[in-house]
Formats: C-alpha cells, sequence, structure tokens
C-alpha cells in the first residue's frame, strides 16, 4: 500500500486532461503541462499540502457564502496572456467569487522547480492570494513591491514617479500613460497600497488585480475582496 508520501491514483490531478497538441494561442501553465512522472513526484512530495489547502479554501468559501471552484482554467490561461501572473505562480486553482459585489477572490498554485540535469529532483508548491475586478481601461499599469527581482515590468510601460517618496521607496510604478497613472494612484489609494505592502496591483486587459505572494492563511481571503473593491473605486 502507498503510503501518504508516494504517489496514488489521483498523482494527475495537478494536470488537467489537455490534448497533446494546443490549439493555436491556447496559453498552458507549467503546471498543465508535467510529463507523468513528474506530477508523480510533485504529488508525492506536496499532494497532501495541496489538498489541505484546498479544504481550508472550500471552507473559507462556504463560511463567507461564495461560489467555489477548485481549478478554472480558462481564467488562468487569461491571467498568463494578460501577464498578471507572470511573477506569481501561474495556475489558478481556488476560485471563490463574492455573491455580493462580483469580485473574484482565488489562491494562484504554481511549483518550483530544482533541477538535476533534465529532471526536477525538488518540487515546493508556491501561492499567492489575489482579488480580480473589472475595469475596462485602455491603459495597462503595474504597481509592484520594491526589493524584488526585475522581472521585466516595463512591458507595463516606463517607470513612473509619484509626488511620494515613500511610495517610490516602497513600490515601482510602470504604465503607458504616466498622466493617467497619477489619476489612479491618488493619495489615498497610495496610502492603502503602503499599508498593505507587500501588495502588487495591476491594470490590463479590462481587468484590475490585487495580488500578495506568499502562503497567505485561507481566512484572509475575504481581505482580498475589499481590497480588490477599494482598488477598482479609488
Amino acid at each position: 500500500m502507498a503510503t501518504a508520501d508516494q504517489p496514488t491514483g489521483d498523482d494527475m490531478y495537478l494536470a488537467p486532461a489537455l490534448d497533446p497538441e494546443p490549439a493555436a494561442g491556447q496559453v498552458l501553465d507549467p503546471v498543465d503541462v508535467m510529463d507523468r512522472s513528474t506530477c508523480q513526484l510533485l504529488w508525492g512530495q506536496e499532494g497532501r499540502r495541496l489538498l489541505a489547502r484546498e479544504d481550508d479554501v472550500a471552507a473559507a468559501a462556504r463560511e463567507n457564502s461564495w461560489t467555489f471552484t477548485a481549478l478554472d482554467a480558462r481564467l488562468s490561461a487569461r491571467l498568463v496572456e494578460l501577464d498578471i501572473t507572470d511573477s506569481c505562480p501561474r495556475i489558478t486553482r481556488h476560485v471563490c467569487t463574492p455573491l455580493e459585489n462580483g469580485a473574484t477572490v482565488l489562491d494562484l498554485t504554481g511549483v518550483s522547480f530544482h533541477r538535476t540535469g533534465d529532471r526536477p529532483e525538488l518540487l515546493r508548491l508556491q501561492i499567492g492570494s489575489a482579488g480580480l475586478v473589472n475595469f475596462p481601461s485602455d491603459h495597462k499599469l503595474a504597481v509592484v513591491p520594491t526589493g524584488g527581482t526585475d522581472i521585466g515590468w516595463r512591458r507595463f510601460g516606463p517607470g513612473v514617479d509619484t509626488e511620494s517618496g515613500e511610495f517610490d521607496d516602497r513600490y515601482r510604478v510602470h504604465c503607458d500613460d504616466p498622466l493617467w497613472a497619477m489619476l489612479v494612484l491618488n493619495p489615498s489609494l497610495m496610502q492603502r497600497l503602503l499599508d498593505h505592502w507587500p501588495t502588487t496591483l495591476i491594470i490590463t486587459g479590462n481587468l484590475l488585480a490585487v495580488i500578495r505572494p506568499g502562503w497567505e492563511s485561507a481566512s484572509t481571503l475575504p481581505d482580498f475582496s475589499c481590497t480588490t473593491t477599494w482598488s477598482s473605486a479609488a
């Protein structure tokens, strides 16, 4: 009998069934295209933690009267296409939609690889929590904490300095229209971002996303509904 740390018949849980050849323009997450042996390795190392996380998120959804789904591959692909999850875990595993305001609150689950040669030997889950809300706009904006690695946020536009030295010390701003960025980043929103550092705020493709990396407790997920709402209303 397999122990709890060994792969079981559920080892493909992490890899949704996909066509061998993706359709033109289809974006696949790294987790989606893992080969079977890598999925087995990941399940053996991190399967229990992933299932425990899903249980915690489902419980938070029930407590808040949210709808819940464990996987939304189409949303995950859209977030990748829009660069929203470029610096975060790449697969949208847990989606909760609050009924009262329509914002989507979710966990972003990814995998870090430590390789020897071509085969990964150690895989660890990475978690991020996020909130999404519709935000019609022709512009792109990224507000990211300073101190992280440079992952090419200039694809959202050149760097923009704000009128707050404290804010510029703790956040980098990239936008394709600096004047519009300053309209969005009013003093109230900047203070809220400072109060919730480190938070990433992204606007692109008619979506506003608020993202916090790290293994946040599932009990904090309601905060992302509130944070996303005040970000979009600021």
